[in-house]
């Protein structure tokens, strides 16, 4: 089983930086529309919210995709749907 690891910086807004979790599985969508599923992992993904920007760092696992991303590499992505327990939200981008 193949797993790559990209490192994203997904916009949010600051009510919303609570709703990952680390092991749940996201639908993510990437600046060129292409939308790959990824597991939050790894304690290197603890989230950091980092302060005054509205940009949260948080590291995704990819198993048995194709996609042309560069592991480890930076991209800014829109997460679009988590899923939290029972709970689904819905995150889009904001100016």
């Amino acid at each position: 089983m193949n797993t790559d690891t990209l490192i994203l910086r997904i916009p949010v807004k600051e009510k919303d930086k609570g709703y990952l979790q680390t092991g749940e599985k996201y639908n993510i969508k990437l600046d060129d529309g292409n939308v790959i599923a990824g597991k939050l992992v790894g304690a290197e993904s603890e989230i950091k919210y980092i302060e005054n920007t509205n940009v949260i760092f948080c590291s995704f696992s990819f198993e048995n995709t194709n996609h042309k991303y560069n592991p480890g590499a930076f991209y800014p992505v829109e997460l679009i749907l988590g899923k939290t327990n029972l709970k689904e939200y819905l995150w889009r981008l904001f100016e």
